[in-house]
């Protein structure tokens, strides 16, 4: 998931850098918050159904129920 975020951040730089020097002045303020506000949403969406996927991952994985898992760490009753 932080390669995610750094791929998006390192995609962001360069073109940045192409705006500031292809586009007129006056449009690049609001075009760079555009395009961070888009990365951002696109980003976090991503990491979210990651995030919800995680769990039924590392299921299949590691098939423990929740009281094997506190018998291991001696903690189910």
């Amino acid at each position: 998931m932080t390669a995610a975020w750094g791929v998006a951040f390192l995609i962001d730089a360069p073109a940045r850098v192409v705006m500031t020097h292809t586009l007129p002045v006056d449009s690049v303020p609001l075009l760079s918050v555009l395009l961070l506000a888009g990365m951002l949403i696109a980003v976090v969406r991503l990491s979210k159904a990651y995030g919800r996927r995680l769990p039924a991952r590392q299921e299949a994985h590691f098939p423990v129920t929740s009281c094997e898992f506190r018998v291991a760490r001696r903690r189910c009753l």
